[in-house]
């Protein structure tokens, strides 16, 4: 894992994930999948969340999962 933030030292920075936002933006690519490990606080939610709003921040269409 490279987070190293956050309250349990686990979530990534945001800097970082705006970084992968960038990249996944100037993909060629119809259809992107990022998958982040979970870990005992949660960090991967907080990170895929905060990935996911980067993307769309972008004008990128992104697949929201269902809230029920």
């Amino acid at each position: 894992h490279e987070g190293g933030h956050g309250p349990a030292g686990v979530d990534y920075r945001r800097d970082k994930l705006r970084r992968w936002a960038d990249r996944i933006a100037g993909m060629p690519a119809g259809d992107v999948y990022a998958y982040f490990n979970n870990d005992r606080t949660g960090a991967a939610v907080r990170d895929a969340a905060t990935l996911m709003d980067l993307l769309e921040r972008r004008g990128l269409a992104v697949a929201r999962p269902s809230s029920g």
